[in-house]
């Protein structure tokens, strides 16, 4: 008579991973106390040995309260602030318990991923935001079988929510263009990896399509201090920022430099949101609040045991002309 495989272990874990059993409980339940790499070795060892640490809630554990997980680039993205706005009163309304988990930038990674929480056993669900999973990283979700949505991030095995990032930077191109631009620098913060497509590369590519097709040209720049003035001497009349936060920093730098925007030098931020209202920005107002709920949505169609209607949600984005943009002189 054949026997059922006994779970795995936390000592399978570690042996897997080559590290010892407490760093395996550091890494599933503190994260924040290990190294990215050895985050990354136990949490591959967990997903491909099938353990899950701790009590399920939703079997019994903690009198059946469920939990969520919600993981995005907080520190590095203030706007995902505005997303979990949209999550948390969905998730009160179901009862749901949120843990919130920082990830690093995706930009400043070489293989963005979810460390170990997937492999947690008191996680219920996930909403992951803002950053890209390869196929395996997708799979290996899929495989611990804990419902996941994506955000601002398009899955090929997870239901996810995006806005249309090309969209956007067609938006700001097509505006910059009418207004007689056709020298721009699209300003970034860098990205590690080319493993993936970001958000940023998708505004490049909408942005790209409308300037040439006005017959202009786009030179992607790493942000720095010195970034208004380099946009000069390239013969830039605009600066597009990647985002809000960006286009501030590029502000303050054209202010110290004595270069007045928009009169020597247009600039446009991309998000939408307070900041760029209290500096008068152009840029794309995102649906950061609807996404977030969105979110929600679709995972409590998952842990409810249906299937969502619609597995891929897109939200629209608008431009939004501010002070900051204007005519080349």
């Amino acid at each position: 008579m054949s026997r059922e495989r006994s779970s795995p272990t936390i000592y399978e874990v570690a042996a897997a991973a080559g590290v010892s059993i407490s760093t395996v409980s550091l890494a599933l339940n503190h994260p924040g106390r290990v190294s990215p790499t050895t985050r990354r070795r136990v949490a591959e060892a967990a997903q491909e040995l099938g353990y899950r640490s701790g009590p399920r809630t939703g079997s019994g554990g903690r009198s059946g309260l469920r939990t969520i997980a919600v993981a995005a680039p907080f520190s590095s993205w203030p706007s995902y602030y505005t997303r979990l706005d949209g999550v948390l009163p969905r998730a009160a309304a179901a009862g749901l318990e949120v843990l919130v988990h920082d990830l690093p930038s995706s930009s400043a990674v070489a293989a963005p991923l979810l460390d170990a929480l997937p492999v947690r056993g008191d996680i219920d669900g996930v909403i992951i935001m803002g950053s890209p999973l390869s196929a395996a990283a997708e799979d290996a979700i899929r495989r611990a079988g804990i419902p996941t949505v994506l955000v601002d991030s398009p899955g090929e095995q997870l239901p996810s929510v995006t806005t249309d990032d090309r969209r956007g930077g067609q938006l700001l191109g097509e505006h910059l263009a009418g207004l007689g631009h056709r020298t721009v620098v699209f300003a970034h913060d860098g990205q590690v990896s080319d493993d993936y497509v970001s958000s940023g590369m998708h505004r490049l590519d909408g942005l790209t399509q409308a300037l040439t097709a006005a017959g202009g040209t786009v030179e992607p720049m790493l942000a720095d201090p010195e970034l208004p003035a380099r946009a000069l001497a390239a013969g830039a009349t605009a600066v597009v920022a990647n985002h809000d936060d960006l286009a501030a920093s590029i502000l303050a730098g054209a202010a110290a430099a004595g270069i007045d925007v928009p009169g020597d030098l247009s600039l446009t931020g991309y998000d939408g949101g307070p900041l760029a209202t209290a500096l008068g920005l152009t840029t794309i107002a995102q649906p950061l609040t609807e996404s977030g709920a969105a979110a929600a949505d679709l995972l409590l169609a998952l842990l409810a045991g249906t299937s969502p209607a619609v597995r891929t949600v897109s939200l629209d984005c608008r431009l939004l002309p501010g002070r900051t943009t204007t005519a080349p002189r």
